[in-house]
């Protein structure tokens, strides 16, 4: 058996290290969030920017649409959560469903025997 190998580091000097290589998301330390830089995607910050969801604005000549942080991110925690709970099929109809399939020949149980030589 190979003994693994310890590697430790200097956080501090790694992080100290890649920054100099980083770029910096200039939206990111402002106070608005772009089309482009956003929590929600590109289409959906669009969307609720149309709809008027938060307050926006689009500078002259420009394609990008900007909103304050704080209004996008009221707006975010305002929606309730929406988890689509899974219908699943009870046991006995996924059984059934299998017993069918075998009995068609169109699946079959494979055994060791039955596998390719690489797949053992």
């Amino acid at each position: 058996m190979s003994e693994g190998l310890l590697i430790s580091l200097d956080i501090e000097a790694l992080a100290s290290a890649l920054s100099k290589h980083l770029v910096v998301n200039t939206h990111a330390e402002s106070g608005f969030y772009s089309s482009s830089n956003n929590p929600l995607g590109k289409e959906m910050f669009n969307r609720c920017a149309k709809k008027k969801c938060f307050d926006s604005y689009r500078p002259e000549n420009g394609r990008e649409i900007f909103a304050l942080r704080s209004d996008v991110d009221a707006w975010i925690k305002g929606q309730p959560l929406q988890v689509k709970p899974r219908a699943e099929a009870p046991a006995d109809e996924i059984d059934r469903a299998l017993d069918a399939a075998m009995n068609a020949g169109r699946i079959s149980v494979a055994t060791e025997a039955t596998l390719p030589r690489g797949r053992r």
